[in-house]
């Protein structure tokens, strides 16, 4: 699980300076009903994905998806980079 959130920082870097944090933090934590399906789309679509994304990073995204406290983990995770 800990080698999975070795990503978070550069994934919240990278929704900061999109302007994306706020509504992603908002979409991981109401998203309960599709994280599921979310995980599993990208999980399906690592063959294709592959050549842009690394497949560990494609994987800790589909666990991010489908576990449900580290989701909102990252959510809150996401909202204190926004105030720091």
């Amino acid at each position: 699980m800990q080698a999975y959130r070795a990503y978070w920082h550069a994934w919240a870097q990278t929704l900061q300076r999109w302007g994306l944090n706020e509504f992603a933090a908002a979409l991981l934590e109401s998203a309960a009903p599709l994280s599921i399906l979310m995980g599993q789309v990208i999980t399906l679509s690592q063959p294709l994905l592959g050549a842009w994304v690394s497949t560990e990073k494609l994987e800790a995204l589909a666990h991010l998806c489908e576990d449900d406290e580290e989701r909102i983990a990252f959510a809150s995770f996401l909202r204190e980079e926004n105030t720091t």
